[in-house]
């Protein structure tokens, strides 16, 4: 991280270190926050925008989990999902449309 102008009192980053100091902060101001997903945990992601929250946080709130979107989307919403494939469309029952 760079300073600023030092005026404003910024720092300069990249879009991924900004990405990563605001989940940083979330998690720190609140417990329920957690991060999941494939590669996020102790390697920090695919372009490092997880490095570090799995060593601070523990994996309990950062941890991997593998390539699901069914499961990713019944985490979320605390329900079972299946996914049924027919054709080129994907659907995901209780959701409308395909995706």
């Amino acid at each position: 991280n760079k300073t600023g102008d030092g005026a404003t009192g910024t720092k300069v980053m990249t879009m991924l270190e900004a990405i990563n100091d605001a989940m940083k902060v979330e998690m720190r101001n609140d417990d329920r926050v957690v991060v999941f997903g494939e590669d996020v945990g102790k390697k920090g992601g695919v372009f490092g925008t997880t490095m570090g929250l799995h060593d601070e946080f523990g994996d309990t709130r950062c941890f991997d989990t593998p390539l699901s979107e069914c499961g990713i989307l019944g985490g979320l919403t605390s329900e079972p999902a299946h996914e049924a494939s027919s054709g080129n469309h994907n659907h995901i029952p209780g959701t409308h449309g395909s995706r």
